[in-house]
């Protein structure tokens, strides 16, 4: 975690030198909130630099997603997202670090976080526990006793679509909460998209879509599939 700052600090040092604080100063926000995701802090909300173009911002996102994972996890659209969920319970599969299930817990969801940790490598630590299970497994095991299933930012293959298919026959009622881009997107393949069939009671996560933020160029994003 220290050796990922200190990289990570470096590296704005160096990048400063050529472009000095940025713009509009992101230099200094953007090493701001990493200080404070450093410390294990998951913020309120992320600043309008993350959705701005920067020559810091490439850098801060890998950085970021070492640290955290590839949704940018903030408590302005985790808290919405767990009084919609409520007392019902929650699995979550290719976890990550497990930030979206620390925050998660912190709101009082009861939630399950599995990963097999494939990408270890990518990840420079945990923020909760995290159960090493792979996405079939865990919902073979777990499915028949949660409400949700959440599946962030699955890989471009047909995981995505075998998870979906895996629920429906361990549990029809339960439903899949999908962050993540759309068709045409990095994540998942068409055959997932093709597959998937919006809830009715998708529109129930409007406010928390509102509130999600973005990395400048990507169009990720939540939706809630049966």
């Amino acid at each position: 975690m220290f050796l990922l700052y200190y990289v990570y600090m470096d590296e704005l040092t160096r990048l400063q030198q050529y472009y000095g604080d940025g713009a509009r100063g992101e230099r200094l926000v953007l090493a701001s909130y990493f200080r404070r995701l450093n410390r294990r802090e998951i913020p309120e909300a992320f600043p309008p630099e993350v959705a701005m173009p920067s020559p810091y911002l490439d850098y801060y996102r890998s950085a970021y997603i070492q640290l955290m994972g590839y949704s940018l996890v903030c408590r302005s659209w985790v808290r919405p997202l767990a009084e919609f969920i409520g007392s019902r319970k929650v699995l979550e599969i290719m976890s990550g670090t497990g930030a979206l299930a620390k925050a998660l817990r912190d709101e009082g969801t009861d939630i399950i976080a599995t990963d097999d940790y494939s990408w270890k490598a990518t990840f420079a630590g945990q923020w909760t526990k995290v159960e090493k299970r792979s996405a079939l497994s865990a919902i073979k095991k777990y499915g028949k006793s949660v409400d949700f299933i959440i599946m962030s930012w699955p890989y471009l293959d047909d995981m995505a679509l075998k998870s979906l298919e895996k629920m429906r026959t361990v549990n029809p009622d339960c439903r899949l909460i999908y962050i993540g881009e759309p068709m045409g997107g990095c994540n998942a393949d068409n055959s997932f998209f093709a597959g998937a069939v919006l809830d009715e009671a998708d529109s129930a996560l409007d406010n928390v879509r509102k509130a999600y933020p973005r990395w400048y160029s990507f169009n990720d994003t939540i939706f809630l599939y049966k």
